[in-house]
């Protein structure tokens, strides 16, 4: 089953915030060719590590079933390299990536943010954004619902009793899912906003 595979769109507030995505500065190229790998890496030191982000990424509203990727290169990313004398030191390293354009023509978008829901919702709960993992997890639950009722249903006799079955359990996380949003994840961030304040 595919979840996710849209950018967040405005009403998550997890998308408003600095923490949450990976902005595209003046060290992040894209990489359309391999002249332009090439003129990237003849600048750097032959022993630069080489790491990927394995998200995809995309400003809001952009989705891989329907806009291309590109794949961009980070000229200013640093991983740690583990040694028997440094078991945690971090270098500097060439950080390649995907991210999601409107057009092959077009720019990298500034804003960076995880279209696959399961990554949004984990960056947000390792990020401290409590709320907005959860509304990330209601979004989860919505696309399982979906996908149970629609995709999983139709493979069942016309006859089937299960279809009933189905329908329940649908419905089910969809209560589940709305619950998260406007009840649990609203609580919190406000409980959050409240322990802030001086």
């Amino acid at each position: 089953m595919t979840t996710a595979t849209t950018a967040p769109t405005g009403h998550a507030t997890f998308a408003e915030r600095e923490d949450n995505f990976r902005s595209t500065g003046d060290t992040t190229r894209t990489i359309r060719t391999v002249a332009d790998l090439a003129a990237v890496i003849a600048d750097l030191d032959p022993d630069t590590p080489v790491t990927f982000d394995p998200v995809v990424r995309g400003a809001p509203g952009l989705s891989p079933e329907h806009h291309p990727h590109v794949v961009i290169v980070d000229t200013s990313a640093s991983t740690c390299v583990r040694s028997t004398t440094e078991p945690h030191r971090f270098t500097a390293a060439l950080e390649l990536g995907a991210r999601l354009v409107a057009d092959p023509g077009a720019p990298i978008p500034y804003e960076a943010f995880p279209c696959n829901l399961m990554h949004r919702m984990a960056e947000a709960f390792d990020a401290g954004d409590v709320d907005d993992g959860l509304r990330a997890a209601a979004d989860i639950l919505l696309d399982v619902a979906d996908q149970v009722v629609n995709e999983g249903a139709a493979w069942l006799p016309p006859i089937s009793p299960n279809h009933g079955s189905f329908a329940d359990v649908a419905s089910s996380l969809r209560h589940i899912s709305l619950e998260l949003r406007t009840g649990i994840a609203a609580s919190v961030s406000t409980e959050m906003a409240d322990a802030e304040r001086p």
